[in-house]
């Protein structure tokens, strides 16, 4: 599970150096499942994560790829939210919907609550940071492939451990 913000310039470029590689070799074989979670750093993250979260679900990945792949253009200027609906009309979601997904104060209430929540959990200090297997592991920043690779693999090669039942695990996109 990646704990990014949609603002940390380090979460960019994991996402743009390391994460296609991880996923070519890693997720789209089956041996690892990526989960991508908000931890908003402030006001800009928080809206631009409360306005992923309304993208259809076809559009959710590459929408928050956009958003690291732009983040120089939207995340530090004044003018971010008009942005961010700028970008959200050009997937195909209204104007409309967006202001709405921005008003939504439970949507983010529901964001800071989950950060809170992971937090406490994994006393997440900054971002990236990764939680591999409900904490077995704690990867904090931006790391190279190399390390990732390591790192997986090693886990990968260790003999599995039973799991208590715990129901069905969310992919991709938070509830």
């Amino acid at each position: 599970v990646e704990y990014s913000s949609l603002t940390c310039g380090h979460c960019a470029a994991f996402s743009k150096d390391e994460l296609p590689k991880i996923k070519a070799d890693y997720i789209d074989t089956g041996k690892v499942q990526f989960i991508f979670r908000e931890y908003p750093l402030n006001q800009p993250a928080v809206i631009a994560s409360q306005v992923l979260r309304c993208m259809p679900e076809d559009k959710y990945t590459s929408f928050m790829e956009l958003l690291f792949e732009q983040q120089e253009n939207w995340a530090y200027v004044p003018e971010f939210q008009d942005k961010l609906i700028q970008y959200a009309k050009l997937a195909g979601v209204g104007e409309d919907v967006v202001n709405g997904c921005i008003a939504n104060t439970e949507l983010q209430k529901a964001i800071i609550s989950e950060m809170q929540a992971a937090n406490e959990s994994f006393k997440i200090g900054s971002t990236p940071t990764f939680v591999v297997n409900n904490g077995e592991k704690v990867i904090v920043g931006h790391q190279p492939y190399s390390f990732f690779k390591e790192t997986i693999d090693a886990l990968l090669a260790a003999p599995a451990q039973p799991q208590p039942a715990c129901g069905t695990v969310a992919v991709g996109r938070p509830a």
